[in-house]
């Protein structure tokens, strides 16, 4: 299963490999969430449904509530930071914040 499933390679990293695979994971979700706001190509998706997905799976995976709080206020900082720069696109992007 562990070959076949990214998603059990990941939880059982975190598990048995601790605070060094967490923060591997971090800097993976910080980058998927960034992606949905600030692509390095392309124009933004704004798949918000995404982001918030990612906080998810990182909450599950690792029940570190302080990162937890982090990549949610880093979600909030692309949205606000994106809205300066674009200006505001839609209301249920205010509402999801």
């Amino acid at each position: 299963m562990y070959k076949v499933n990214n998603d059990i390679q990941q939880f059982l990293s975190n598990k048995f490999m601790g605070e060094e695979a967490i923060d591997a994971f971090f800097e993976k979700t910080k980058q998927r969430i960034n992606e949905e706001f600030f692509p390095n190509r392309g124009d933004a998706k704004l798949r918000l449904s995404e982001a918030k997905k990612a906080i998810t799976e990182f909450q599950k995976m690792t029940s570190n509530e302080v990162k937890t709080t982090d990549l949610m206020l880093y979600y909030v900082e692309l949205g606000t930071e994106f809205t300066s720069a674009y200006g505001d696109i839609d209301a249920p992007f205010i509402t999801a914040c």
